[in-house]
């Protein structure tokens, strides 16, 4: 083989190598972008769809929203978004989730509360319980209350307290079952959370249920 050919197959051999290595590249940054989208432990091959409606935020001990919002700038709605903390060092502080809207619009009949859902916050993915049901002014676009499609409510096991006037005014609603056995924490519902349905209709599978007022 003449030199001149050698080094002509030494070329090609050295683009074809930084090809695939710029290829490699390429695909981890893609990779990397993808893991800053919000992600559902359950999304996927999984019976509840309401699950990619959902819209859940990090809460603290006290049950209080964990400073930070959703980066939405050129995303599609919270579920492509991160929830992105005001202060790094509050990552300590959040002990699960609450959740606070919904994006299901007439699309989905039936929510079910999973007992736990895995976010990306600040990058980082964590898989955490679902604490509780409440309303944020930063969601008010996405609030449950006035709901004209959801029938049925199923309320995961590690839900502790859900908020007055939550589940209000739905006038499809027409049960609503909290999962969970007497081993599990109690959970307290505020007398209007599900107004008119009342507190009364609320079915338990074994977890005790409390009317908030007594708190």
């Amino acid at each position: 083989m003449k030199k001149s050919q050698m080094i002509a197959m030494i070329v090609l051999l050295v683009v074809l190598l930084l090809a695939v290595a710029a290829g490699v590249t390429a695909y981890a940054v893609w990779q990397q972008e993808e893991s800053n989208k919000l992600e559902f432990e359950m999304q996927f091959n999984d019976p509840n769809p309401s699950l990619n409606y959902q819209i859940f935020v990090p809460v603290n001990a006290e049950g209080e929203r964990v400073s930070g919002s959703y980066d939405t700038t050129g995303q599609h709605g919270y579920h492509a978004s991160n929830y992105v903390l005001a202060g790094g060092a509050d990552a300590g502080s959040i002990v699960g989730l609450a959740l606070v809207g919904w994006e299901g619009g007439i699309s989905c009949t039936e929510l079910n509360i999973p007992d736990e859902a895995t976010l990306k916050i600040n990058g980082v993915e964590q898989t955490l319980p679902v604490v509780a049901v409440r309303m944020d002014v930063q969601f008010d676009q996405n609030y449950f209350y006035g709901n004209e499609a959801i029938v049925n409510i199923v309320i995961g096991r590690n839900v502790t307290f859900i908020a007055d006037g939550v589940f209000a005014l739905m006038p499809k609603l027409t049960s609503v079952t909290v999962r969970g056995t007497a081993e599990d924490a109690a959970i307290e519902i505020m007398p209007d959370a599900f107004s008119p349905f009342t507190l009364g209709e609320v079915i338990s599978e074994g977890r005790t249920v409390n009317d908030g007022q007594s708190s």
